[in-house]
């Protein structure tokens, strides 16, 4: 059944198979954080982060240009260079090389320290 649902909304016949196979998960609970601030190097802002909003919708209050996708975690349109301070990595697209880079998705991710400094 959910093959045809799925044959149905993509326009193939019934009984045929699709080409591609997607795996969606359901969406993680919101994990609370300690409130933080995070600074936009390149702007000179310090913006408050509070326990129950990421980063990027708190940057995006004063920086509303500020580039993102999916809001997941999973696109990387988010993308950001942390100059300073320790993320709280909560995506599931960069490795560990580019966490160690100092890359962090603040779509979804937050401040482990009390501050960030971000390349913005």
């Amino acid at each position: 059944r959910r093959s045809t649902d799925i044959n149905r909304k993509i326009g193939s016949p019934p009984g045929t198979t699709s080409a591609c196979t997607a795996s969606v998960s359901p969406a993680p609970e919101p994990v609370l954080a300690p409130p933080s601030k995070s600074s936009c190097a390149a702007r000179g802002r310090i913006v408050d982060v509070p326990a129950d909003r990421t980063v990027l919708h708190a940057v995006r209050d004063v920086l509303p240009a500020v580039s993102a996708g999916c809001e997941q975690g999973v696109c990387g349109s988010c993308r950001t260079t942390v100059l300073a301070g320790e993320p709280d990595h909560r995506d599931e697209l960069l490795s560990s090389a580019d966490r160690a880079a100092g890359a962090m998705l603040i779509c979804v991710s937050r401040a482990s320290s009390e501050r960030l400094t971000l390349d913005l």
